[in-house]
């Protein structure tokens, strides 16, 4: 059995600050001014687990649940602007030996996601002798200016809940082998209300439910004393996206819409003498698109969005090949992995602002690109000294989109061309404290497939610098940790992922007890 309880509290930070927002204003982008946060965010989470579970000795048969919980109390760093949620996950499993050749297993579970946010005007233009109070974004010519106004506009309240259930049957009848064969179901309910401010008006409602259904079979074959494995995969999905309505859009009941997909998968690895190990494997994947892609035609507010029901799944094809080297003992541990892929029909994000309403931002998505991944992972560990060790971890990646109508040559979105993290860790047994020094880089990147040049769109290259120190008390049947980590110690701006920008120094405290020893 494990229970824990935790929370954190932060307060100081800005994800999109008043600075972000008026440059891209001034560069042509005025609807992120809508986002920004005029005085510093602040939030409260809190985080609750459970786990239990039991296996009889001599049957074999078993079970587990776990429940995860979590709370969030988000001020949004604008008068009138905030946000409280819930978040419930619920997995249990039961399994049990048919035979003596194999064994079932059944997964269940259940999620519920709620949160209400309240909402305001924004950003609005009005004459300068109207602007009184409230607060200035930025002079629009010499008769008026943009400011912000906190008047509320709405509630939205969403509501998720899902429903999954996985039936897998495992079987050894033969030496070494082990076939597995599964049936997987899953049920989204997605609602979603917005209302007037005093909660007695409905301004908008979509409803959708999505059923998506695998069958996936898996062959694994392991062979020379278990040195080496062979495997092999198949996977079928199919999706639902039904009974929908959407208040807002000029189709509010449009047609159900069906996908489907088929991914394979293989691979093999051999462990050769003295710590040398080889592998390979090969597949694809697929990645859907978000349900509202497929139907909301919006055009009220300040994110309208076009529909597509024809976009098809974005499909993967990636191999890879490496080797792993451990020496004696463990001290050193070495591996390098390239690999090499390629996205088609991939998703392509059109974010325009609209060429008459300044605050306002029309998305669109289509199958339009082709994108080519290659690079390689490489991976140091190296025990340096009694309690001391060191890793480093870098990865170099060339992702180019090889077709598009307006795009090809172009840096794949959010993908620079090297990313890693290094660090040093020292854990002294004895009196029971440790330290550990991290650090973590990236090349730049760009938010968008069109390669913006502008700042924020077109995100700098970073180094950032982290420190942690926890030391261990035993108390009783239990143990006390104390902890105090601080991230980005030089206090730089870096550019994080737009739009939400890192944050400066990070203080981090923590205090924990584990029951038993």
């Amino acid at each position: 059995m494990l229970l824990s309880y935790s929370a954190d509290k932060s307060r100081g930070y800005r994800n999109t600050d008043l600075a972000t927002g008026l440059y891209l204003f001034r560069n042509g982008y005025p609807s992120y001014l809508n986002s920004v946060n005029i005085e510093p965010q602040s939030y409260t989470n809190q985080y609750g687990y459970y786990r239990a579970g039991y296996r009889h000795p001599n049957s074999g048969f078993g079970f587990n649940l776990g429940t995860h919980f979590f709370g969030e109390d988000l001020y949004g760093g604008r008068q009138n602007s905030w946000t409280l949620g819930t978040r419930l996950i619920g997995t249990g499993s039961v399994f049990a030996p048919v035979g003596s050749f194999g064994m079932l297993t059944a997964r269940f579970g259940y999620q519920r996601r709620r949160s209400e946010t309240q909402a305001t005007r924004g950003l609005l233009r009005v004459p300068n002798t109207a602007v009184g109070d409230r607060f200035v974004f930025t002079p629009v010519d010499a008769t008026t200016s943009y400011v912000y106004d906190p008047t509320v506009t709405q509630f939205s309240t969403p509501r998720y809940t899902r429903l999954p259930v996985d039936v897998q049957m495992d079987v050894h009848a033969l030496r070494g082998h082990v076939l597995t064969a599964g049936l997987t179901r899953m049920a989204d309910r997605n609602r979603s209300l917005t209302l007037s401010p005093d909660r007695q008006r409905t301004l908008a409602r979509t409803d959708f439910d999505i059923a998506q259904t695998a069958l996936y079979v898996q062959e694994q074959y392991k062979f020379g004393g278990e040195r080496g494995s062979l495997l092999f995969g198949l996977r079928r999905d199919f999706w639902k996206y039904h009974d929908v309505f959407d208040s807002g859009s000029t189709i509010q009941r449009p047609p159900d819409v069906s996908k489907s997909a088929t991914t394979v998968r293989g691979g093999a690895r051999y462990r050769l003498a003295g710590g040398l190990g080889l592998r390979a494997s090969a597949g694809t994947a697929f990645w859907p698109g978000a349900a509202i892609w497929f139907f909301q035609n919006l055009s009220t507010g300040n994110t309208w969005r076009e529909a597509n029901p024809g976009l098809k799944p974005e499909r993967t094809r990636m191999v890879d090949f490496g080797a792993d080297y451990a020496s004696p003992h463990g001290r050193t541990r070495i591996s390098a992995t390239p690999y090499w892929g390629r996205i088609l029909d991939a998703v392509s994000y059109v974010y325009a602002q609209h060429p008459t309403l300044p605050g306002v931002q029309v998305i669109r998505t289509s199958n339009s690109d082709e994108v080519s991944l290659k690079g390689i992972e490489l991976a140091v560990r190296q025990r340096i000294g009694k309690g001391l060790e060191g890793f480093f971890h870098h990865t170099v990646n060339r992702s180019r989109i090889t077709r598009s109508p307006r795009n090809q040559g172009n840096q794949l979105r959010n993908a620079p061309d090297y990313v890693g993290s290094f660090g040093l860790t020292h854990v002294d047994t004895r009196r029971h404290w440790g330290a550990a020094f991290r650090g973590r880089y990236s090349d730049d990147r760009f938010y968008d497939d069109e390669n913006t040049k502008l700042r924020y769109f077109h995100m700098r290259e970073y180094l950032t610098l982290g420190l942690k120190v926890w030391k261990e008390f035993a108390v009783g049947e239990g143990r006390w940790t104390v902890s105090l980590g601080v991230d980005n110690l030089t206090d730089s701006r870096y550019d994080g992922e737009f739009l939400y920008n890192a944050p400066g120094r990070f203080l981090e405290a923590r205090v924990t007890y584990q029951f038993g020893r």
